[in-house]
């Protein structure tokens, strides 16, 4: 090592690294954190993994959800994360069946617990949020959005995205629309969900 780049030792691996292998802590003397970057996701990866920082993660993930999901660019969060982790405290059994279910299968992402929205033409609120396995959220979500959707009463297309993509409008606009949320048009467009007899209608066309 360089003399300007004096190696740290990791308190947690005991190897000593360069610098650049530690992330920066203000609250450390030397303004880094005690275990290198390695030590450090892997503490996070396996405490992420316990009840209370899967919590947290679920929290989280809500947010990353609302910023970078095209079809959540106009759903909101109108809680804190002290508040959900205080609504989380009272889902304890179901939770901690759903998490056990998971830790059991490995981790495998489909048995893991997640957030769904009951109505998801409403934004997370408290009242409209419960726990579902990842797979079963999964469900439900690709079940309504591959539904066919009427525009402007005239036009029926084949889901959510096609009638965006057909119109220029947001597509969380026209999920939400379609789901009789607090928006009645995207773009000047009226949509909504499709009944049986006009999805029919649509099948028929698709096979004739």
């Amino acid at each position: 090592f360089p003399s300007h780049d004096k190696p740290k030792r990791c308190k947690k691996c005991g190897l000593e690294q360069r610098k650049e292998d530690f992330y920066e802590c203000k609250s450390n003397t030397e303004g880094l954190h005690l275990t290198c970057k390695d030590c450090y996701k892997d503490g996070m990866r396996q405490w992420r993994r316990t009840k209370q920082g899967y919590c947290s993660q679920m929290y989280s993930n809500i947010l990353n959800r609302i910023r970078h999901d095209k079809y959540y660019s106009n759903v909101r969060c109108l809680f804190s994360r002290e508040q959900f982790l205080e609504w989380m405290e009272t889902q304890g059994e179901r939770f901690a069946v759903l998490h056990q279910r998971w830790v059991d299968s490995g981790h495998k992402l489909k048995h893991s617990p997640s957030i769904d929205r009951i109505d998801e033409s409403s934004d997370y609120t408290l009242d409209n949020i419960q726990i579902l396995s990842f797979q079963d959220n999964a469900k439900k979500r690709n079940a309504s959005r591959c539904k066919p959707v009427v525009i402007q009463e005239t036009l029926i297309v084949e889901s959510v995205s096609e009638a965006a993509k057909l119109t220029g409008a947001d597509i969380s606009r026209v999920s939400a629309c379609c789901r009789g949320g607090r928006y009645k048009t995207a773009k000047g467009y009226t949509f909504r969900f499709a009944n049986d007899s006009e999805a029919d209608l649509l099948e028929g066309k698709r096979h004739g």
